[in-house]
């Protein structure tokens, strides 16, 4: 009699430790569900998102080159139609598609600085080191 009191006070608490882990177990995965979900919010809207939209009002934001050369594949599938982006890197400025097509990956660890020079009109120049 003895014994098998034991044995059920032993499968009850094993049976709650088991629930325990399991509640444990679906709670963490949820958290980092609604984790990834957050990051991928984060990451379309940084990333993913349109630069000049989301910054161009900041003056003297710096961009990458990388992000530069990003914003020239944004002007050719025609997401920057409504903007006039011109690039400073050699001494002129040119238009965003024209530099992207020739000078763009040359410039790609180079730093730029965002100028705001009028309604929809933005202007990187070449940050000198």
């Amino acid at each position: 009699m003895e014994n098998s009191a034991y044995e059920a006070v032993i499968i009850g608490v094993n049976t709650i430790v088991f629930m325990v882990a399991v509640s444990v177990g679906m709670l963490l995965m949820t958290t980092i569900n609604q984790m990834i979900d957050y990051t991928r919010e984060i990451a379309d809207s940084e990333i993913g998102g349109n630069l000049i939209k989301e910054y161009g009002e900041q003056q003297e934001r710096t961009f990458t080159g990388a992000e530069v050369y990003a914003l020239y594949g944004q002007a050719l599938k025609g997401e920057l139609d409504d903007y006039t982006i011109r690039v400073n890197a050699s001494g002129s400025n040119t238009e965003i598609k024209t530099y992207g097509s020739s000078l763009g990956i040359a410039h790609l660890n180079s730093t730029f600085v965002l100028k705001h020079s009028g309604a929809n009109t933005y202007t990187f120049v070449i940050k000198n080191d």
